[in-house]
């Protein structure tokens, strides 16, 4: 990381949020400074696109009807489909709608390319564009 400009000492980066902070660690010597993680700065709308093959079985239609904000039975219309959108948005709310399906057995592709799939399983908070 590098050297601490008082002291000479180890220095320590530790990303908190949409924070970045350098401190020392033998002195009191830091700076903090705001953090955009790629994640809010990319402006790809991405899609969530169902599969072939997924099931009817009422955990699968709850957790669409739940990522789409929608009835019972406008959900099960959805997985019945020809390889449905289910979410089509940016990559912050793509992770916080994938999260929701993560608990069912559904199948499911994100296209384009989803570089922060890392990020759907870590626990991590993810911030809502406003």
């Amino acid at each position: 990381m590098g050297k601490c400009p008082n002291c000479n000492s180890d220095l320590i980066k530790k990303i908190e949020g949409l924070t970045l902070t350098i401190s020392c660690t033998n002195c009191d010597w830091g700076l903090a400074t705001t953090y955009w993680d790629p994640i809010y700065t990319d402006e790809t709308i991405y899609k969530v696109i169902l599969e072939k093959g997924n099931l009817s079985s009422i955990e699968n239609i709850r957790a669409i009807a739940k990522v789409v904000n929608c009835n019972f039975l406008q959900a099960k219309k959805i997985i019945e489909s020809e390889n449905p959108i289910i979410v089509e948005d940016n990559a912050p709310e793509i992770i916080i709608q994938v999260r929701k399906l993560n608990n069912s057995n559904l199948k499911y592709s994100i296209k384009p390319n989803f570089p922060y799939t890392d990020k759907i399983n870590n626990g991590e908070e993810i911030i809502k564009k406003i």
